[in-house]
Formats: C-alpha cells, structure tokens, sequence
C-alpha cells in the first residue's frame, strides 16, 4: 500500500516543493554514501541490480556522455539500479578505474551482489562532485541501457571518488524521488505516528 505524502509535504507550513528540495539537496549535495543515506530515508536495506556491466575504452562511450577522465581506458562501465522492496529508488551509471581497483574489490564488482557504497564502506577516499542538480535525459538515456526511464527529468548527481590521488569510480546517479519519499513516509506512518 503506497502512503499519501501529502501532509508530510505540507508539515509545519512548507511548501511541497521546499520539503522536497530539502531532501534532493541532502541526496544530491553530500559527499557520504548515497546508499546509506538512502537506507536511512526509506528505512530498510537496499538492493542492487547490475543492469549491464562491461570493461569499454573511451572510444567506445557514447558522444552524448560528459565523461570528465582523460584516460583511454579500458573502464568498468556499469548499470545499476538500487531497489527498496522491489521498486527503483536510484539507477546508476558507475565507471571504474583498473588501475585502482584492486584485484578483490574487482572481483566482488563481477559479481554483482553488493551496492559498490557497501563494499567501500571501510576504505579510504574522497568524492568531488561535479554536478548536483535537475537533468533532462532524453538524448543521455541511452546510457543506462537497457534499464528505461519513465519521466525526462530527474534529480541527479555526479562525482568521481579519488583514492590515492587518483580516480577510482565515476558516477552518475539518478534519483527516484517519489519512490524514495514514498517509503520514507510509510515508515514513518508505521514506526512513529
């Protein structure tokens, strides 16, 4: 059963868009772990599902991808989604680097089990985000393939993560926010009010 968000939405004389924005900016503006963030806003563990996985060369990108990294490559290039209780909360468009990925964390990504924010939850790193804001994915969504988008517009965020003075991982996440305030007003409905 999906919560009416409403009178969330309007909690203590807010507007709908200004509670809404609150909650993009802390997705979109943080530096810390999307998927965390994201468990905690919902209220229960998240899921992943690799979409699409490959190792690519720049050549290979498509031309409509802003892809900051000068490297020829190859990359890891992954699609992802993550899912609360079966539904997409975020999909993910995620670029590794080889030459900082180690050969176990390599590996655990093949595989495809665990959000890549759970398996570098103790490791050492720093993101720099270069976008943060409302995107239109129409010519961009052919990036994502095969996972297909419903709406044009999206809240999304984009950064690479550093490790030791280098880049480690590109991405571009998409967020799925009447998804995501849907669960989290249903489990404050059932843990709270």
């Amino acid at each position: 059963m999906r919560a009416n968000t409403d009178y969330l939405l309007e909690y203590r004389g807010k507007s709908r868009e200004s509670v809404i924005g609150r909650f993009e900016d802390i997705l979109l503006h943080s530096d810390g772990s999307t998927t965390k963030m994201l468990e905690l806003i919902v209220g229960g563990e998240v899921t992943v599902e690799v979409h699409d996985q490959e190792w690519v060369f720049r050549r290979e990108l498509l031309p409509e991808l802003h892809f900051p990294i000068e490297d020829a490559g190859p990359f890891l290039r992954r699609v992802t989604s993550l899912y609360y209780q079966n539904e997409v909360i975020s999909t993910n468009l995620v670029y590794g680097n080889p030459q900082v990925l180690s050969g176990a964390l390599q590996e655990q990504l093949m595989k495809g089990k665990v959000p890549l924010g759970k398996l570098i939850k103790e490791m050492e790193y720093r993101r720099q985000i270069l976008f943060a804001g409302y995107e239109e994915l129409g010519p961009h969504s052919l990036n994502y393939h095969p996972f297909v988008f419903d709406r044009a517009e999206y809240p999304v965020k984009k950064y690479v993560m550093i490790r030791e003075g280098k880049w480690w991982f590109y991405l571009t996440e998409v967020f799925h926010m009447s998804t995501i305030l849907n669960y989290m007003v249903s489990d404050l409905k059932e843990n709270i009010i």
